[in-house]
């Protein structure tokens, strides 16, 4: 009975102050749906590249003029290594058809070569529990070690380069988000405070006649509650709207990781999403009632 009270109590505050309480929910909602679009970019990003991780494949140069027999005796080396699944040759002449049908368009490029400038090489595929940086450069300092090879290489620079680039991106986002997350408390207290101003009366009779402090702000945090409740569904449902109409206008028919789609937020960071916004409601709501109503 006392609970429904409480909510009664909240109800009629927001069907009062209406006008107020929808500024509110929208600038959760705004701030919501900031974060979320974060929250999905960094989640595509990061099942991107754990995806890049596992097909990862180090390509060991061989040098020209090699003959069969060694190759062969290569070959078995590097299956030797531990954390190598599969070894697979690819001649200089396999390699230059493989680069004239990626250049489909502008295969008239190589149309004018005397020789093929393409060196052979072993394509290595790894098991899938080896796939962490330090493993693998030990693994391809190894290969470097063999006579007839060169060279080894698997797009560790690239790969270290956007790495970095991620981690300064989810730095900006992450202080963004939290200037944004500062800005939505910051409107939601002084939204209570009008609130609490216009009702100052009512208030300070229900002190005297021996309201308790919790009884007068209770209301108050389940107005916060509901706010940040509905700025989470707003932001969700804006979020979801966006993300139907990008997914349907994108191809990635052309992209080299046909594979990949671009994913909406787990269940689990929907509810994220949602608590997010339903605390800072109720902190709104503490910091308010802290600074203004002096019980």
């Amino acid at each position: 009975m006392r609970i429904s009270v409480f909510f009664k109590r909240a109800l009629q505050d927001i069907r009062n102050n209406r006008f107020l309480h929808v500024i509110t929910v929208g600038t959760i909602g705004l701030v919501l749906l900031i974060w979320a679009t974060f929250i999905i970019i960094f989640a595509n990003v990061n099942y991107l590249v754990g995806s890049w991780q596992e097909d990862i494949r180090i390509v060991a140069y061989v040098v020209k003029g090699v003959d069969q027999e060694r190759i062969d005796l290569l070959q078995k080396q590097l299956r030797g290594f531990y954390g190598v699944n599969e070894v697979v040759f690819v001649s200089a002449d396999e390699a230059l058809l493989r680069l004239r049908s990626q250049m489909r368009h502008q295969g008239g490029v190589l149309d004018g070569l005397r020789e093929n400038p393409l060196p052979a090489s072993f394509e290595i595929s790894l098991n899938p529990f080896f796939h962490d940086q330090k493993s693998i450069n030990g693994l391809v300092d190894r290969i470097r070690e063999l006579k007839d090879i060169p060279d080894a290489q698997y797009g560790q620079a690239w790969l270290n380069r956007f790495l970095v680039f991620l981690s300064f991106f989810k730095m900006a986002g992450f202080i963004l988000g939290g200037l944004l997350l500062f800005i939505a408390i910051f409107i939601i207290s002084n939204t209570i405070k009008l609130t609490l101003y216009a009702k100052r009366e009512e208030l300070e009779i229900m002190q005297l006649v021996g309201a308790t402090k919790l009884f007068i702000k209770i209301p108050f945090y389940i107005q916060g509650l509901l706010q940040g409740l509905l700025g989470g569904l707003v932001s969700l449902g804006i979020l979801y709207v966006l993300f139907s109409v990008f997914v349907s206008r994108i191809s990635l028919t052309e992209l080299p990781l046909t594979y990949f789609h671009v994913r909406f937020l787990s269940k689990d960071l929907m509810a994220m999403v949602v608590v997010l916004g339903m605390l800072v409601g109720w902190f709104g709501s503490c910091l308010s009632l802290k600074k203004f109503l002096k019980v």
